[in-house]
């Protein structure tokens, strides 16, 4: 299996703001960690949907956050009802 790639950039915007970020093509999303504390991050739309359709939710996805791999699974993917546009992830 190749590995999949997706990169992330910290995000400050939060509540109803996150519709900015998704005017402009961009998906707020979690980044959840055992040893780690909860990231908010943004990750680019069309990208995200291309390696949610090949990973599904049991293979890793290779998460270049700040210089930094995190290896990640997808908990979770929230979508418009009408459209079924990823609104949200959990990783």
């Amino acid at each position: 299996m190749a590995e999949i790639y997706l990169t992330a950039e910290p995000r400050t915007i939060t509540g109803k703001q996150v519709k900015q970020l998704r005017q402009q093509g961009q998906i707020p999303a979690v980044v959840y960690g055992r040893l780690t504390d909860p990231m908010s991050v943004s990750i680019e739309s069309r990208p995200l949907s291309e390696a949610l359709q090949k990973a599904g939710s049991t293979q890793l996805i290779m998460l270049q956050l700040e210089g930094e791999t995190h290896n990640v699974l997808v908990r979770d993917v929230q979508r418009d009802v009408l459209t079924q546009e990823i609104i949200h992830a959990d990783l």
